[in-house]
């Protein structure tokens, strides 16, 4: 048996190997890269949409919570939704002006979060009141109620296409009876 021991075959081999090995470590550099970009973005818009959720539902706390003097007592938006749907014709012209009022505190300026537009956008509320929360997500409203740029704005959207309800809350207007409260954000171009 005759064994060659050429030195050919063996710098072949270590070249083929080390090439390998320099392929597999920037293969594997490359999908680090990738995916740990993509999950720092996923990250940041999960962030992002919660704390928006936060401040949403914050909003709609803070407009029931809003006091205001009704039949010479301190009470609170919350307290005039329930005066209003014992005595609708009594009370419903006042909580129309304070809510509009308060609604048209609420609205603020921002940048658009489109990139490459440059425009500021106005953020309007729209809130609606209504006697139950439906299966199919729909409202119908007994009384609604918007800011004023809400007049002629868009309302902010799911990627579905549907009017997103940023904050919702059920407002108990007897011991079995409640009221469901909805708030919607709007936007406008400045």
């Amino acid at each position: 048996m005759i064994i060659n021991k050429s030195r050919k075959g063996a710098i072949t081999s270590i070249l083929v190997d080390f090439w390998m090995y320099l392929v597999f470590v920037l293969v594997v550099i490359v999908f680090y890269l990738i995916f740990s970009a993509m999950s720092k973005d996923v990250a940041d818009k999960q962030i992002t949409g919660l704390e928006t959720k936060a401040k949403a539902y914050t909003n709609l706390l803070n407009y029931l919570k809003t006091p205001v003097i009704v039949d010479g007592k301190e009470t609170d938006i919350a307290g005039l939704i329930r005066l209003w749907h014992n005595e609708p014709d009594k009370y419903k012209e006042l909580l129309e002006k304070t809510s509009i009022g308060i609604l048209n505190d609420m609205e603020y300026d921002y940048d658009n979060p489109i990139k490459g537009t440059g425009n500021r956008l106005v953020r309007g509320f729209y809130i609606s009141i209504n006697s139950e929360k439906k299966e199919n997500g729909g409202l119908y409203p007994l009384l609604e109620f918007q800011s004023k740029c809400c007049e002629s704005g868009f309302t902010v959207r799911d990627e579905s296409g549907v009017g997103l309800i940023a904050a919702e809350q059920f407002v108990p207007v007897s011991e079995d009876k409640y009221l469901y409260v909805v708030m919607m954000e709007r936007a406008k171009a400045k």
